[in-house]
């Protein structure tokens, strides 16, 4: 009966995940449970372009990908458990792979809802990366997202969103990139030969990593509405020997607007283009520093100086703008969060919850 329950569950989850003219492909490795794919690799070969790649909670990693078409590969979100987002869905488990690589062929591809143990290169143009989290579980080991843009004119229209990872940097040259309402733990370092928007994100290095601090590269882009900070606390701040901040020389050619950090000189201004940036702010005034591991960077209610401190009045950091920051990186379609059955006679009575999301 428990087989029927979850098969009953599944078909549900597939159906309530399918846009229109989107095949859904059940990939899942568990042991016992009836879906058409036990890998991805499988069900890529068997997807065409527009086709979603639905990777199934389970106890056991898909292993790494290499993505060589046009798919949507979703996973059902991350830090769903007890003490963390829970209700969001039915099950806590979530999906995990190795390292992920789009090659040729996956320009369009995105990948969603996941828990990813490795580096995400970007090999090809539109491409997006989104709700996803590239940490161990209990924060033992961190990854980065790499943009390999390769010799000129490149790669373009990469989008980085929403995601809670380690590292950015990339190779070769690449435009109109956009880094947006991420959680980023250690560092960025993008080349000279790219360029785009690094907008809604949080910088929290933390100096247990590095006693020093890090500098954070980025050339030709707009540099607006983030906020900055060490997890060590307001002990640190405005100590040069524990800095973070963005490298700004005026060679870099960005502007930095509405940003916030926490050492004095995290984010220039200049009267000129680097304007409206908040410096020497210590996080304990920012956020709630409560509920989940992610939920902890909401913003304190006002006074919070990031309340309002964004552009044309939006909110600074990760919750704020045209597409916030969604805890547990759950996708952006329905969910499944309550399931009731029971049997009468010979017929299973199923009562499902579902939700819609953004």
């Amino acid at each position: 009966m428990k087989k029927l329950f979850t098969s009953a569950l599944l078909i549900l989850a597939a159906l309530a995940v399918s846009p229109a003219f989107a095949a859904v492909l059940r990939v899942n490795n568990t042991p016992g449970v009836n879906a058409p794919y036990t890998s991805f690799a499988a069900a890529q070969t068997a997807a065409v372009a527009g086709d979603i790649i639905q990777l199934e909670p389970s106890n056991t990693s898909y292993g790494a990908l290499t993505v060589n078409k046009a798919v949507t590969i979703m996973g059902a979100g991350y830090l769903l458990g007890t003490g963390q987002n829970t209700g969001l869905q039915y099950t806590a488990l979530e999906a995990s792979t190795g390292a992920v690589t789009f090659s040729a062929g996956s320009a369009g591809a995105r990948i969603t809802g996941l828990r990813i143990l490795g580096d995400v290169n970007i090999n090809v143009s539109s491409v997006t990366v989104e709700r996803n989290i590239l940490w161990t579980v209990g924060y033992g080991a961190n990854y980065s997202i790499i943009i390999n843009g390769g010799t000129a004119p490149g790669t373009s229209d990469v989008f980085v969103r929403g995601n809670w990872f380690g590292g950015m940097s990339g190779t070769g040259t690449s435009t109109n990139f956009n880094i947006a309402n991420n959680i980023i733990s250690a560092g960025m370092n993008m080349p000279a030969t790219m360029s785009g928007m690094v907008t809604h994100n949080l910088f929290n290095y933390d100096a247990g990593y590095n006693s020093f601090g890090t500098n954070y590269f980025v050339y030709n882009s707009l540099v607006t509405n983030n906020i900055m900070f060490k997890p060590s606390g307001t002990s640190v701040t405005n100590n040069s020997n524990y800095y973070n901040r963005f490298a700004t020389a005026l060679s870099y050619n960005n502007t930095y607007t509405n940003n916030i950090g926490d050492w004095s000189a995290a984010f220039p201004n200049d009267g000129v283009a680097n304007i409206n940036n908040l410096n020497s702010v210590g996080y304990a005034s920012i956020f709630t520093y409560t509920g989940s591991d992610d939920a902890r960077y909401t913003l304190r209610p006002a006074p919070s100086p990031a309340r309002g401190a964004g552009t044309s009045g939006v909110d600074c950091g990760i919750f704020g703008g045209v597409q916030p920051y969604v805890l547990g990186g759950i996708p952006n379609s329905p969910t499944i969060y309550q399931l009731n059955s029971n049997v009468s006679g010979t017929n299973l009575n199923v009562t499902v919850g579902t939700k819609s999301n953004n």
